[in-house]
């Protein structure tokens, strides 16, 4: 059990590390981006590149689609030792990225004008949004692949080069911006380009990974049955990310309604901790999907066991800390996001405490959905993305309604009530599954082994 656990630390340990620093590097690049697009072509120009935000969301949930799928299935192979078998899905998978990544830039082209025109009513944005989308639509093949390498380098046991490579080509993209919006004069099509070149210089710098003995090979030994598992493993990270889209744009709408401007000052201040809070979210769910897929295919399910008791002991702890620093200076935090209206600051601080108990019930709900997927529950992942990404909205929504009338109700509660909510209804079918098989842990549904208690996870 000793040589297990430490097994399980140190692969642990090796994955949430380099998760962590790629989701913070890509993080605040971001919003640095956003910054000297700003900065250099001023405030029509970061209108636009926010236009374009649901195209590219739409093209990464789509990269993540085959890839967070394959992965999962290479990450068994690699555990039982089936290279072969690894070898074809990652195959496969890349094969079937690259077909969808072509298929977008050739439609996205020919349909630019009217999907653009869709985007964006403002005479003076479009044009910008226009040539930012055409560079973008063109670069899908390269950033769908820069997504694919970067997770598959993660499972094929070395995410520090996968993590390196993305922070890497994230300081190629801030210094091209600069050279390219500032010194050349190339504008938005500047910025657009150096987004571009990031992603070539990820893959390139994640490519030599390939030409180790024993790493994964492209292969033509190729199943068509492989397809289906790898659409059903992908399927709740891509329902959960395209929905969280829509989520967020009525939201928006919400917070006009009801609350106007200061609304939508508010929701966005919330919006910045929520792209914080991702870190922890996703490098979590990132580290347990590999690692608990090579332990699966390892039939190890103690190891699986020590997993999810690390994984969940990280995020009560760092949890604990961003939700006291949060809770603590709420009006310090949303001035330093540049907030200067005396009436926005007051609603954005009675929305970050109630918004904060939200972000914590997400991040710790969303990572069951790897754990139910390792052990091929696809169809309950699936479920609990679907609500976990609807009834927040919903909640928001009543509960802003019910304020108008009951002014002593925190509309901003509405999304911790979603996330409650989707608790509830996960219940319904975990206790059914757990009446039908009795010797599975509660919630997360892993088979129960000697000597280890509920309570441990």
């Amino acid at each position: 059990m000793e040589k297990k656990s430490s097994d399980v630390d140190r692969m642990f340990g090796s994955y949430l590390s380099a998760s962590i620093l790629t989701i913070a590097a890509v993080q605040v690049a971001n919003i640095v981006d956003a910054s000297l697009v700003g900065n250099f072509i001023g405030d029509n120009g970061l209108a636009a590149v926010n236009v374009c935000r649901p195209v590219l969301q739409a093209i990464f949930s789509l990269s993540v689609f085959f890839v967070s799928g394959g992965t999962m299935l290479v990450g068994m192979a690699i555990g039982r030792k089936d290279s072969e078998g690894a070898d074809r899905i990652f195959s496969l998978s890349m094969g079937m990225t690259v077909s969808v990544a072509l298929l977008i830039s050739l439609v996205g082209t020919v349909f630019l004008g009217p999907l653009v025109s869709m985007l964006c009513k403002s005479e003076a944005v479009l044009p910008l949004a226009r040539d930012f989308l055409r560079v973008m639509l063109l670069s899908a093949v390269p950033m769908m692949l820069m997504t694919a390498v970067d997770f598959y380098v993660t499972v094929d046991g070395e995410p520090k080069r996968a993590s390196f490579a993305v922070i890497a080509g994230n300081i190629v993209n801030l210094v091209l911006d600069i050279v390219f919006m500032k010194y050349l004069g190339w504008g938005i099509t500047g910025a657009a380009l150096a987004t571009c070149i990031m992603y070539i210089v990820c893959i390139l710098l994640v490519l030599p990974h390939f030409r180790k003995a024993g790493t994964l090979r492209l292969t033509g030994n190729l199943r068509k049955s492989d397809a289906r598992p790898i659409v059903a493993y992908g399927l709740p990270l891509f329902i959960s990310s395209i929905l969280l889209s829509v989520q967020f744009a009525c939201n928006n709408i919400v917070c006009s309604r009801y609350f106007g401007d200061s609304g939508l000052v508010a929701y966005a201040v919330c919006m910045q901790l929520l792209v914080f809070s991702t870190i922890f979210l996703n490098g979590t769910y990132r580290t347990i999907q590999p690692v608990g897929a090579i332990l699966k295919g390892r039939d190890d399910t103690y190891g699986i066991h020590l997993l999810i008791r690390k994984a969940y002991s990280f995020l009560f702890i760092s949890l604990s800390v961003f939700s006291a620093l949060v809770i603590a200076f709420p009006r310090q935090i949303t001035m330093l996001l540049g907030v200067g209206d005396i009436g926005n600051i007051s609603v954005a601080v009675a929305a970050i405490p109630a918004f904060t108990l939200q972000i914590i019930l997400q991040t710790l709900i969303g990572n069951v959905v790897p754990v139910y997927q390792i052990y091929s529950r696809n169809n309950l992942a699936l479920f609990l993305s679907v609500v976990q990404a609807i009834l927040p909205f919903f909640g928001f929504w009543l509960f802003s309604e019910i304020s108008l009338h009951y002014t002593a109700l925190n509309p901003w509660l509405g999304f911790a009530a979603g996330q409650l909510a989707s608790v509830l209804l996960l219940l319904i079918p975990v206790c059914l599954i757990r009446r039908r098989t009795t010797e599975l842990s509660p919630l997360f549904l892993v088979p129960r082994i000697a000597g280890l208690r509920d309570s441990d996870n």
